[in-house]
């Protein structure tokens, strides 16, 4: 519930600063104002709505009654969580547009402490803040890029045991 309302202001703060940006932005991005408030609205409600299937999912996985139950519920959320992400740095990417970087990255919490892991591809070391992601038997793998996430996902049994 914390979660929920947490993510409600933040998505609702952000929709909202955007808004109140959009007068010259459209000179920086070259798109109309009209068109950048849509998106931003499309971004805000896909948020939203992952942000409802991740609660929905949580609350099935606490119903389950086997371990293969709960443990589709629990992908399913993080698939979930993941594209609220997604929605949530496109709609900060273009905050950063309309206002010159001056708040985009830093509203969604970016920092010099974020997480670092080992690409079990390649061998790269990447954040997990921004990094391409897959779930294998309950563990979530992180890649440098969506190369890196493809070959991982066509054939995971040869990179999970790479994992430190």
């Amino acid at each position: 519930m914390i979660r929920k309302t947490w993510l409600s202001v933040l998505t609702g703060a952000v929709f909202v600063l955007g808004t109140a940006a959009l007068a010259g932005a459209h000179e920086k991005t070259g798109k109309a104002t009209g068109d950048m408030m849509k998106e931003c609205g499309e971004h805000h409600s896909a948020a939203m709505k992952a942000s409802e299937q991740v609660s929905v999912h949580l609350a099935e996985a606490k119903r389950s009654t086997t371990l293969a139950q709960m443990r589709t519920h629990v992908e399913a959320a993080d698939k979930a969580m993941a594209e609220m992400k997604d929605h949530m740095h496109t709609c900060m990417e273009m905050m950063g547009e309309m206002h010159g970087d001056k708040m985009g990255a830093g509203m969604m919490g970016t920092n010099a402490t974020a997480a670092k892991v080992i690409d079990p591809v390649c061998g790269m070391e990447v954040e997990t803040a921004n990094a391409a992601k897959a779930t294998y038997k309950g563990q979530t793998f992180y890649f440098c890029s969506e190369d890196d996430k493809a070959k991982f996902v066509k054939n995971p049994e040869q990179y999970a045991a790479k994992k430190p």
